[in-house]
């Protein structure tokens, strides 16, 4: 199972500190979670995030110690249920 690392800080009553990242490129995303800081924001509203580069960022981060995150474009059933299947 994997540790949220973001929300056993936060429950800690400490400070979580990450990155939003607007630019759709998964090494981006691999190397910034490699990097110590606790969550990822993909900003798939501003940023160029598509469902393969969504994919291939989560994968890319997975096991490294941050967090992902994303934020939808809008308030939509369907592309939130898309993106928890990815």
């Amino acid at each position: 199972m994997v540790v949220n690392r973001t929300l056993q800080i936060m429950k800690e009553g400490k400070p979580a500190f990450g990155f939003a990242a607007g630019l759709g490129s998964p090494l981006n995303a691999e190397l910034l979670s490699r990097s110590g800081i606790d969550f990822i924001l993909l900003d798939r509203q501003h940023g160029s995030w598509g469902d393969d580069s969504t994919i291939q960022a989560l994968s890319a981060m997975h096991g490294n110690g941050a967090t992902p995150m994303a934020r939808v474009a809008r308030n939509d059933y369907t592309l939130i249920g898309r993106l928890l299947d990815e």
